[in-house]
C-alpha cells in the first residue's frame, strides 16, 4: 500500500485547530466551577447541575451536529464559524463579573451549555470527523499520536500563563475577565484563520 504524505498545511491545520479546542475545554474543565464559586459561593451546588447539563448537551450535540454535517457536506464551515462563535461565548463569560450582572452564577450555567453546544459542533463533531477525512491508515496514527498530547500543552499552557489572572484574595482583586477575553479572542481568531486553512469539503 502506497503511503499517503500530508503536507505541512495539513499538520498545521490539524494541530491549531486541535490545541485551540483543547483550550477552550480547558477552560470549561477546570476554570468554570472556580468562576461559578468566586461569583457566588452560596451557589456551590449549581457546579454538579452544571457538569451534568454539559455533558447532557455535548452528548446530543456531537450526534445531531454530527449527522447534520454528513448530510449538508459543509464540515468545514461549521468549524469555521463554530470556533469563532465558541470564542464570542467565552468573552461573554467576562461579563459576568461586574457588579450589575444580576444572577450571575445561573447564567454561567446557562451559558456552560451555549458553550458546549458550539464547541461539540465544531471540535467533536466537526474537527474530529475532518481528521478522519484527511487521514487514512497510512498516516492516521501519527495524526493522532500528536492531538493526544494536545490536552497536555493546553492545560499547561493555561496554568503556566493565564492562571495568576485568577488568583487574589477577593474578587475584585482577580482578572477573570481578561482571562476570558484574552482565551475566548484567542478561539475565535483562530476560528478566522481556520477559514482560510482548512481543505475544502470533499464528500
Amino acid at each position: 500500500m502506497s503511503k499517503s504524505k500530508l503536507g505541512v498545511r495539513d499538520y498545521f491545520s490539524f494541530i491549531l485547530a486541535g490545541l485551540v479546542g483543547q483550550l477552550a475545554w480547558t477552560i470549561e474543565n477546570m476554570y468554570l466551577n472556580r468562576y461559578l464559586y468566586d461569583l457566588d459561593e452560596t451557589k456551590l451546588s449549581y457546579v454538579s447541575i452544571m457538569v451534568a447539563l454539559s455533558a447532557v448537551v455535548a452528548t446530543i450535540t456531537t450526534l445531531l451536529m454530527g449527522i447534520l454535517m454528513d448530510r449538508l457536506g459543509k464540515r468545514k464551515l461549521f468549524i469555521s464559524f463554530g470556533y469563532i462563535i465558541w470564542g464570542i461565548t467565552i468573552i461573554l463569560f467576562g461579563f459576568l463579573q461586574y457588579s450589575f450582572i444580576t444572577h450571575a452564577a445561573l447564567l454561567v450555567v446557562i451559558m456552560d451549555c451555549v458553550m458546549t453546544f458550539f464547541g461539540s459542533t465544531a471540535n467533536d463533531a466537526g474537527f474530529n470527523a475532518y481528521v478522519t477525512d484527511n487521514t487514512d491508515e497510512t498516516n492516521g496514527g501519527k495524526v493522532e499520536c500528536i492531538l493526544s498530547v494536545l490536552p497536555l500543552i493546553s492545560m499547561l499552557l493555561i496554568v503556566g500563563l493565564l492562571d495568576p489572572l485568577t488568583q487574589g484574595a477577593t474578587m475584585q482583586s482577580k482578572h477573570w475577565d481578561l482571562f476570558f477575553y484574552i482565551l475566548g479572542g484567542i478561539v475565535s481568531i483562530i476560528g478566522v484563520v481556520l477559514i482560510f486553512i482548512l481543505n475544502k469539503d470533499n464528500f
